[in-house]
């Protein structure tokens, strides 16, 4: 999940550094691939962590105070990562986030790199490169290519594509045999 300062970008203009920080953070994690919520920080005690599933939560905050380290303090006796960024310095790459959700637990579907989507029965990749792609699944799903009609099923699926190619699938969670 992803935490943002409300109340900081909100007083950000478009000239300041961190102005275009979680547009940075937000391409970097749809291109690792790992699923994620995007929430307003006023909403952190909203949030019912009894029953969620949560394993990292990145805080793309300008100032890091004692409320966030409080914050910070609960997910930690939860067992969930917490990473804060934005504070002056660059948002972390690719590598190092990935790191952190790996480290973490988190599921990723993708990881390679390219940009990709999942959400209302589709997902999506578009390739950064070409080569053999592969997407993982949490369970056993059908996957069906829009364009082509041709059907993979599993928890994982692999395809070539081109630089540049963008593949959808229609996805259906399917029955444990």
């Amino acid at each position: 999940m992803v935490f943002l300062d409300e109340e900081c970008y909100s007083k950000t203009g478009k000239k300041h550094p961190l102005f275009r920080t979680p547009d940075t953070l937000r391409d970097t994690l749809g291109n690792i691939g790992a699923p994620y919520k995007v929430y307003l920080i006023n909403d952190f005690y909203k949030i019912d962590w009894e029953n969620s599933d949560f394993k990292a939560a990145i805080f793309n905050i300008q100032l890091k105070d004692e409320k966030l380290c409080e914050m910070g303090e609960f997910l930690k006796a939860k067992n969930i990562g917490s990473m804060f960024v934005g504070d002056e310095a660059e948002i972390p790459g690719f590598d190092k986030i990935t790191a952190f959700l790996k480290e973490c637990g988190a599921f990723i579907y993708s990881g390679s790199g390219d940009t990709f989507y999942i959400g209302n029965g589709y997902c999506a990749l578009h390739a950064a490169n070409e080569g053999e792609k592969t997407i993982k699944f949490p369970e056993k799903v059908k996957c069906t290519n829009v364009v082509t009609k041709e059907i993979f099923e599993g928890s994982s699926i692999s395809f070539i594509l081109q630089k540049y190619e963008t593949i959808l699938f229609k996805t259906e969670k399917t029955e444990e045999k």
